[in-house]
């Protein structure tokens, strides 16, 4: 083995030391770039979980934003459907309203017609009374001179009439109220309409009873009453007290019958100006409507 000089040993000394040191610094590089590397990979990992979370929100939204859409443009239908019936229906509305202001005015013409009745049948009802007080004071006066002369006086025939014990009267069938007496205005045309009576619900059928002992005035057709009753009860502060029951199917009584409280004088029906089974009741004084709530109470 060659020998070598001092010299060569401290060169050959360097050159292993610049070895070492460089690869002690490209270790050290190496080292510095893998964390670097992984640093990088683990920020673009969490890039990408940020990315794919934004991308499912942004799914989810839109998803919504359809839904909604979908649902807005459904209730757009809807409204523009409504629209559409309503429409039509004023069309066809005013389209019968010469028919409807009609029948209104026959109503009308009819309630006059019933008012005039009951006062005839009270002027009626007060000359019999009249002539029966006649006729009274004739027997008492007859009954005065048997007695004077010895003879026993006949018995007088007097009409019996009750009076309800509580001053009101029967509700008259087995349904509820379903509208009231007065003033109201057209849902549709706006005007202003008068109701004489109440309306009482009830199936077609049901029994119609007399609100109170009284005469039957009146039992038949009466125009947009359909098939009418008519009942006479007695005088309230000098006023001819009677009740009518309209709209009826079957009578089960006729005109000059007597009837009691309760009882039966016909059926509910859909007769004349009705759009429906109900029986429209009324309380007259004098002919003249008032609310029959003022004498009935609904059950």
């Amino acid at each position: 083995m060659d020998a070598s000089s001092p010299e060569d040993v401290v060169v050959r000394a360097g050159l292993l030391r610049s070895v070492f040191r460089s690869r002690n610094d490209t270790l050290a590089r190496l080292s510095t770039d893998r964390l670097a590397l992984a640093s990088t990979r683990a920020g673009m990992a969490a890039q990408e979980r940020a990315l794919t979370a934004a991308r499912d929100e942004a799914d989810r939204v839109a998803g919504r934003a359809r839904t909604v859409a979908m649902q807005a443009e459904t209730a757009v239908q809807r409204v523009a459907e409504l629209v559409a019936r309503r429409s039509a229906a004023l069309r066809v509305a005013e389209a019968n309203r010469a028919k409807d202001q009609n029948d209104y005015a026959a109503a009308q013409a009819a309630s006059k017609a019933l008012g005039e009745r009951i006062r005839e049948a009270a002027r009626k009802a007060a000359a019999a009374r009249a002539a029966a007080e006649a006729a009274e004071r004739r027997q008492a006066a007859a009954d005065a001179a048997r007695k004077s002369a010895g003879q026993r006086p006949a018995r007088p025939q007097r009409p019996s009439r009750s009076e309800p014990r509580d001053g009101q009267m029967l509700w008259p069938a087995p349904g509820p109220l379903t509208s009231r007496y007065g003033w109201r205005t057209h849902p549709i045309y706006g005007d202003r309409r008068f109701h004489a009576g109440i309306d009482i619900g009830g199936g077609y059928g049901a029994q119609v009873s007399a609100a109170d002992t009284g005469i039957v005035t009146y039992a038949g057709a009466a125009g947009g009453y359909g098939t009418l009753v008519v009942i006479s009860h007695r005088t309230v502060n000098g006023k001819d007290l009677s009740t009518a029951y309209a709209h009826m199917s079957q009578l089960n009584v006729s005109e000059g019958q007597s009837v009691g409280r309760g009882d039966k004088v016909g059926e509910i029906g859909n007769e004349g100006n009705s759009t429906g089974p109900h029986l429209h009741f009324e309380v007259r004084l004098d002919g003249e409507p008032v609310d029959p709530l003022d004498y009935v109470s609904p059950p």
